[in-house]
């Protein structure tokens, strides 16, 4: 009596039945299999909202009944009690009602699969829908479907896959990404798909960085055609679609002809997670038009942008490049200026004082100048080398380090050598110390006037004359530390040299 006024009773009835729904198993079969057309309709109703998982096989034989009244409605009543099932298992939440859901799912996807074998004699899409709902990726019929094109279920499953709007086989679909064994009829619907919700779905399983498995399986896609068919679709993701999307296509195996175009407008209207993400995708493209594009990223307003176009620069000797590293080098922000040193490591002081003796003064000058602005280190090695006890390195360190200027750097190695009992010692650090103005050192050079070797004398003189003549002229005007010419600087110190 109470299904048969199952549309009359408010939800705090409802409630109640639900609370004690065992007490209703057998009026509910009775209902579902009975020739009144009101009471079996109101069965299918009840049994949804009560979600009694266990009249599903119940549910599944109306269903693949060819004479049954409500066979279409009990279809639909199987398909929804799926989707509350679904919701229950995604939920991270307790269960709506007692139980156990994934015991649920067992039984149900049982009885599914059953009806699934006889699937010649009904064609019901709501028992495959269900059972796609519902089943994991690694189920045995699943992939036995998806493997064997002359399965008789094997077109619609490819159709619901590329259709569904259903949470769960969307997730079904996405999940193959991970799986190291995919069916290629998944991995191919699944780049197929282009409606936004999946898209967006998609996108967030890609992430920021692909698993491993994941990394494997796009390399197995040869194309996501919405990519390149509707190329404005990129504009309206976020941050995280776009770098997404340019991971997916630069992984895959996309035409090369159809993915640079794509990050090309990234780089130029992208936001800067997708400008960011473009510059590193450019590394797997040569050529004239992917190298103008990566010195085109170096004046992105984006440090990061700029970090990523560097990194990449740095493989390829590309006409042009050097002065916009060098440009670089006087960024605001810190981690531009490092992608710059690092881009121009060859201008390290160790590599300088190796080929000092080889330079002629201007390439002298104009190297150490370049080394002093990327070598950040340069003091503590001509320091160690201040410090090596041989002549011939010691000398050399105090001639780099006058045209690198870290001088005032040095001036505590310095200043013990001016005290040295070696003449030439002495004589050689006196004269590096006009380039440093300090009290302290100007001081250590007065005491030196009286120096009993007549060499050491001059130097010292000549120093202290430079000093007072430096400090007595007015200030320069502030100007802008000029780049070294690089028509001065060896070619051996030149990227493509090493």
């Amino acid at each position: 009596e109470l299904i048969r006024r199952w549309d009359h009773l408010g939800s705090r009835w409802k409630e109640i039945i639900a609370s004690r729904s065992e007490r209703m198993l057998a009026a509910l079969r009775d209902a579902l299999v009975s020739e009144d057309p009101t009471l079996g309709a109101h069965a299918c109703y009840a049994t949804v909202w009560i979600r009694e998982y266990d009249l599903a096989p119940l549910l599944i034989n109306l269903a693949e009944s060819a004479d049954h009244p409500h066979r279409d409605l009990a279809a639909q009543s199987l398909l929804e009690l799926a989707e509350l099932l679904y919701e229950e298992l995604a939920s991270p939440y307790s269960p709506v009602h007692g139980g156990d859901p994934n015991v649920k799912r067992t039984r149900m996807i049982a009885a599914l699969e059953k009806s699934l074998e006889r699937w010649p004699h009904h064609h019901r899409r709501e028992v495959l829908e269900a059972f796609l709902l519902l089943c994991p990726r690694d189920h045995a019929l699943v992939k036995q479907v998806l493997n064997n094109p002359h399965d008789p279920t094997y077109l619609h499953v490819i159709d619901l896959l590329a259709q569904s709007r259903q949470p769960g086989i969307m997730r079904l679909l996405l999940s193959y990404l991970d799986d190291r064994r995919a069916p290629s009829a998944a991995l191919q619907t699944l780049a197929r798909r282009s409606d936004k919700i999946f898209v967006a779905r998609l996108l967030k399983k890609i992430g920021f960085e692909p698993t491993a498995a994941a990394r494997r399986n796009l390399k197995k896609i040869r194309d996501f055609p919405w990519m390149h068919e509707d190329p404005a679709r990129l504009d309206a993701l976020d941050d995280a679609g776009q770098h997404a999307v340019v991971q997916m296509a630069v992984l895959s195996s996309m035409k090369r002809d159809d993915v640079l175009p794509m990050l090309e407008r990234l780089l130029r209207s992208g936001k800067p997670g997708g400008r960011r993400a473009a510059a590193e995708g450019l590394s797997d493209f040569q050529g004239a038009e992917a190298n103008e594009l990566l010195l085109d990223a170096l004046a992105d307003d984006d440090p990061l942008v700029q970090v990523a176009a560097m990194s990449r620069l740095r493989q390829r000797s590309l006409p042009g490049s050097m002065p916009r590293l060098l440009e670089l080098l006087e960024s605001e922000h810190e981690t531009v200026r490092g992608a710059a040193r690092n881009c121009l490591s060859e201008f390290s002081c160790t590599r300088f004082l190796a080929a000092f003796d080889m330079l002629t003064p201007e390439a002298r000058h104009s190297t150490g100048k370049l080394v002093g602005k990327i070598d950040l280190q340069a003091f503590q090695t001509l320091r160690e080398e201040l410090t090596s006890g041989v002549r011939g390195r010691i000398f050399r360190a105090m001639d780099a380090a006058v045209v690198i200027g870290v001088v005032a750097d040095l001036e505590e190695p310095l200043l013990v050598l001016l005290k040295s009992d070696d003449y030439l010692y002495r004589a050689k650090a006196a004269e590096t110390l006009r380039h440093c103005g300090s009290d302290k050192s100007r001081q250590a050079l007065r005491e030196r006037l009286l120096d009993p070797h007549q060499a050491v004398q001059q130097a010292v003189e000549a120093s202290l004359l430079h000093l007072s003549r430096t400090a007595a002229a007015p200030p320069p005007p502030p100007t802008a530390d000029p780049t070294p010419l690089l028509s001065d600087v060896p070619s051996f110190f030149s990227p493509a040299a090493e």
